[in-house]
């Protein structure tokens, strides 16, 4: 477990947004940041936030995220662009409220087949509003 500085602010982020019941928690960096300022990984306790709706990861480093995200039963907007994301956690088949999954600006990121499998109606949906909104991120995703 990273204890790094931004490692510990995202753990005051949670645990600020469980106490108060935010539904949009914003972790992500400038990505004109030091890689000593961006997330390499993010908390168990992120899981603990089932009112969450939106959750921005921009613009860090994370390679891997945690099984406990698929434990955000409210989770609508995942904004994971700009990150180092080979896969996602089977547990995202949970999600079953997400409206839009952002993957811009990883390397090439494998989908497990049960999360295909879940999606499956949706998941071009979700991932072509990104690909369309590409341009225009201000306005269209916020």
């Amino acid at each position: 477990m990273a204890q790094d500085k931004p490692y510990q602010e995202a753990e005051r982020k949670i645990a600020e947004a469980l106490r108060t019941g935010a539904t949009t928690l914003n972790l992500e960096c400038s990505w004109l940041a030091n890689d000593s300022e961006k997330l390499t990984e993010l908390p168990e306790s992120m899981g603990q936030l089932s009112q969450l709706q939106k959750l921005y990861l921009d613009s860090n480093q994370l390679t891997t995220l945690p099984e406990s995200m698929g434990q955000l039963s409210q989770l609508q907007k995942l904004y994971l662009d700009s990150n180092q994301l080979t896969t996602l956690p089977v547990s995202l088949k949970h999600l079953e409220q997400l409206l839009g999954l952002d993957l811009r600006g990883n390397a090439e990121v494998s989908i497990p087949s049960e999360i295909a499998e879940q999606w499956e109606d949706s998941a071009q949906e979700i991932l072509n509003y990104y690909f369309s909104t590409q341009g225009d991120r201000g306005s269209a995703l916020r």
